[in-house]
């Protein structure tokens, strides 16, 4: 039997993909929840583990991808918590 490495995914916001990329997660950039039609095969492959995502980001997506992502059993969504940026 051969194994499947699995792969952990980080996806959003540039800011966001970059900052878990140094930590030597694969990244993949949304920018915009709305347009998570064009990611959504990539993100159903069998070798993905986890998908960590920003919790702002999350909540912004479509109400049918987000209830599908809540749902689904693998690959597993973590939320974590969204950037706070400094605003003068």
């Amino acid at each position: 039997m051969i194994s499947q490495e699995k792969r952990a995914v980080v996806l959003g916001k540039q800011l966001f993909v970059d900052l878990w990329s140094l930590e030597g997660f694969e990244g993949i950039v949304c920018e915009n929840p709305s347009d998570i039609a064009g990611t959504y095969r990539e993100l159903l492959e069998e070798s993905i583990a986890f998908i960590i995502v920003e919790e702002q980001w999350f909540n912004e997506l479509p109400d049918t991808y987000r209830k599908r992502f809540e749902k689904m059993q693998r690959p597993v969504w973590i939320p974590f918590p969204s950037l706070l940026l400094g605003r003068d």
